[in-house]
């Protein structure tokens, strides 16, 4: 066994899941403001019209989604982890 194995939590990255659960949550974070940010930035041809405003918002709520996705996946993949060093630890 090395000093710096794979799944060594001393390694930077070394815990499997995090650094996804961390992406995804900056991505269910940003996703809605650059939505909002990329609406402002259309504009409408209506001045009193937010369609294009709410159009945008809308997808970055998806991407937010998207993102709520990713922390689960990462999640699911720590836990397969932790459980794995759990078992190791019984066994010794």
């Amino acid at each position: 066994m090395s000093a710096l194995e794979p799944t060594d939590p001393a390694r930077p990255g070394g815990t499997p899941g995090i650094m996804i659960m961390i992406l995804g949550a900056a991505t269910t974070v940003l996703g809605p403001l650059f939505g909002l940010l990329a609406g402002s930035m259309a504009g409408s041809p209506d001045p009193n019209s937010t369609g294009q405003l709410f159009q945008y918002f809308v997808i970055g709520l998806f991407v937010g989604a998207v993102g709520v996705v990713i922390i689960s996946l990462g999640f699911v993949r720590y836990r397969r982890w932790s459980r794995g060093q759990k078992e190791e630890a019984r066994a010794r």
